[in-house]
Formats: structure tokens, sequence, C-alpha cells
């Protein structure tokens, strides 16, 4: 297991999937929220009319995984996860996770002294 001390800025480890921490590339995002929204759709279908723990549960813990997918991909296209507060409005929070699924890394500029 590596330190995050070692981890370079660009890779993403699996540890960091229940973590706020870090970045998320576009594609890396965009993957994720599919995997995690097909998994509401799959729980919605499994649990729907039954008010199972289990589903209750099950439910909750893909909510946090999206809004830390969100937080991580904000910081990166947005400039801050605060972002993610967004979540909360829900005709807001699915046009702020397309927005992040689209939107590019700002560009930074590379030169020390650009004059």
């Amino acid at each position: 297991m590596t330190s995050p001390d070692s981890v370079s800025q660009g890779s993403n480890p699996p540890e960091y999937f229940w973590s706020a921490k870090g970045r998320i590339s576009r594609s890396a995002y965009s993957l994720r929220m599919l995997c995690l929204l097909a998994g509401v759709v799959a729980i919605i279908v499994l649990f729907g009319q039954s008010k199972s723990l289990f589903g209750g549960i099950a439910f909750l813990l893909v909510l946090l995984a999206i809004a830390l997918q969100v937080i991580k991909r904000s910081r990166d296209g947005l400039g801050s996860g605060w972002w993610a507060l967004l979540l909360c409005i829900p005709p807001v929070a699915g046009m702020l996770i397309l927005v992040l699924a689209f939107k590019g890394t700002p560009e930074t500029s590379t030169e020390s002294n650009p004059a």
C-alpha cells in the first residue's frame, strides 16, 4: 500500500474512492458516476417499494460516494469542493453532475515569468 505522500498528483489509487482528498479526472469521474448512478437504479429497482433497512443503508452509501466524487471533481473543474453543497438542491444537483462531467480542467501557465 502506498502512502499518500508518495502518490503523484495524476494518480488516484482505489483507497481514495471513499475519501474527499485530491482531485479526479473527467474520464474517471464520468466512469465512476455512471457506475454509481447504475447502483442507484439497481437499489431503486430491488428495494423500491419495500421499507428495507438494507436498501436504505445501501442508498445512503451510494449518495455519499456520489458526493465524494463531486467534491473531488469540483476541485479540479470549478476550483473549490464547496460547490458540492449544490447537491442539496435536487434540480441543480443533476446539472452540477453533468457540468462536472463535461467541463475541462482550467489551463494554468507553466511559465515562471510570462513577461
